[in-house]
């Protein structure tokens, strides 16, 4: 994925939340890019976003047969 290579390149540590959807029901996702070696940071960054979107709770994956 071209917006992770940068991040990948650097050796910083990245993460992708998602946080909404589109009009076509894709997810949108924010990315938590923190300093080197802060993974600590960014696990509660994560963890705090995910409490307050409530993706989880709003968005359930529909499974087309």
């Amino acid at each position: 994925d071209i917006c992770t290579v940068p991040v990948n390149i650097a050796g910083l540590p990245g993460m992708s939340i998602p946080v909404s959807v589109d009009k076509e029901g894709m997810p949108i996702g924010v990315q938590l890019i923190a300093r080197h070696f802060d993974e600590e940071t960014i696990f509660k960054a994560a963890y705090t976003l995910e409490q307050e979107v409530k993706f989880r709770d709003k968005y359930k994956p529909e499974f087309k047969k």
